[in-house]
């Protein structure tokens, strides 16, 4: 299979995607399975008000999502039911688990033990579902590189 890399061409091995495939979906059911065990046995303590200890099954403290999200609401009587912050911890769990694990198979595949920033930079930049995060995450190139961008683009303005 081809694929045009900055004007390359480039051959990737399609066995490596559908590995890569059947690695995120072995982790997605993994993780379903877990957060539902955590979740049914917190509930099932005897304790009529379980509800209300799911917040400690969050690897984030509640009290700092709700600061986060107070931060970037418009206005300034923003409210947030604690399931509000409740779920959006868990996406926010879920999320960078799933973003860790792709830099994970990324960094195997450079035969790495520990994922780098260049691990994530090349998932930011290669899945699309990432896109998002490319201000952020960006590739990183040499100052001068950067400096002769900057030169062409004022120039060029």
């Amino acid at each position: 299979m081809m694929d045009w890399d900055e004007g390359k061409v480039v051959f990737i091995d399609s066995s490596l995607e559908e590995e890569e495939q059947e690695q995120e979906q072995e982790m997605e059911e993994n993780m379903r399975g877990s957060n539902a065990k955590t979740i049914s046995a917190a509930q099932s303590n005897g304790n009529p008000n379980a509800k209300g200890k799911l917040g400690c099954l969050c690897r984030f403290p509640e009290s700092r999502v709700r600061r986060l999200m107070r931060a970037e609401a418009p206005g300034d009587g923003f409210r947030a039911t604690k399931d509000a912050v409740f779920l959006i911890n868990k996406a926010t769990e879920r999320f960078l688990q799933v973003l860790s694990g792709d830099a994970c198979v990324c960094s195997l595949r450079d035969r790495k033990r520990c994922i780098g920033y260049k691990h994530l930079s090349s998932v930011v930049c290669k899945k699309k579902r990432y896109e998002f995060l490319s201000d952020f995450v960006p590739k990183k190139i040499k100052a001068k590189e950067a400096l002769e961008a900057r030169a062409s683009t004022e120039t060029g303005s």
